[in-house]
């Protein structure tokens, strides 16, 4: 049986965290557009280490569609996490002073859980990517304060579907 992945908010000032918990679907079980066979996860490998090898139709129609499923990926999870009145207030008020105040922590014990493409969720009323050029984001099983920015972790746990 597979097991599905909850994840939920932790906002690391006050301890304070979302009552209600998020589902994100993990990227090896995301679909690709035109790709029946296989999911993002796979994809995704390839567009980063075998596109540009030959970078010419009809690859770059794949791209595009793995682009696409990375784009409703990150909006997904991006509203499952903060989608949510409790958990849009707690990035609202992280986010008071602006994206840059705000520091993002993926925290987890399951190393694949840290290899998904975190930095795909994307806010779609913001209209950008959240990169490490627009905010810090870290993964690891351990974290910080970190120099009184607003800081909000993502804590992964298991439940059996």
């Amino acid at each position: 049986m597979k097991r599905q992945k909850t994840f939920g908010l932790l906002r690391l000032k006050d301890g304070k965290t979302a009552s209600q918990s998020a589902q994100i679907p993990p990227p090896d079980t995301f679909p690709v557009k035109d790709r029946p066979n296989s999911n993002l996860g796979h994809e995704l490998r390839w567009y980063l280490e075998r596109f540009l090898d030959y970078p010419f139709q009809p690859e770059t129609d794949v791209a595009d569609r793995v682009q696409e499923s990375f784009r409703q990926w990150g909006e997904g999870a991006f509203d499952a996490l903060f989608g949510s009145r409790e958990g849009g207030g707690m990035l609202d008020e992280g986010t008071r002073q602006g994206y840059s105040s705000l520091h993002l922590q993926i925290s987890g014990d399951d190393p694949k859980i840290l290899a998904w493409p975190w930095e795909a969720i994307r806010d779609p009323k913001a209209g950008f990517f959240w990169t490490r050029s627009r905010f810090p984001a870290e993964r690891g099983g351990c974290f910080w304060r970190n120099g009184g920015k607003e800081a909000v972790q993502i804590r992964m746990s298991d439940q059996k579907s």
